[in-house]
């Protein structure tokens, strides 16, 4: 989103994210936001207990952030919502938060796979999930979009 490569450490095992990242963003024409790195629990290999951890830690930051504009619930485009998405989005659902669901991976992911993938999220939830793909930065303006209408209450 950033375009800053280094910004954040990245791996190729899931769930390493454990604590909440701010990151501030400064725009030129509007006033600063942050952009918050929550972790994600649902395909990381980790303890039932931390899973619970990070769930009430996620339920918390909801809950007592009267300021959030917008949550973005990234999805692996070839897996679909599982169980942890379907908790954020009660989560957020009931704290009366607004959010977009960003289908990660799509390039990754063949015809059949982003179709099945667009029409699953959009049935489980009723948002037609922003298509996004990394190296390509796919789907970054129009989740930039989205922020920024979330910004200006849109």
């Amino acid at each position: 989103l950033v375009q800053r490569k280094t910004l954040v450490q990245t791996s190729k095992t899931p769930g390493k994210t454990r604590n909440i990242n701010f990151f501030q963003v400064d725009f030129m024409d509007h006033p600063s936001i942050y952009l918050v790195d929550l972790p994600g629990y649902g395909y990381a290999k980790i303890s039932k207990e931390m899973k619970i951890d990070w769930q009430t830690i996620i339920e918390k930051y909801f809950f007592s952030k009267r300021d959030l504009k917008l949550a973005v619930i990234l999805v692996d485009i070839r897996r679909g919502l599982e169980e942890e998405e379907h908790q954020i989005i009660d989560m957020l659902n009931h704290a009366g938060i607004r959010y977009a669901i960003a289908a990660t991976k799509i390039d990754r992911a063949d015809s059949s796979q982003k179709q099945k993938g667009v029409s699953a999220i959009q049935t489980a939830c009723g948002k037609k999930p922003i298509l996004c793909a990394s190296p390509l930065r796919q789907g970054v303006p129009d989740l930039w979009k989205e922020i920024v209408g979330a910004l200006k209450g849109q």
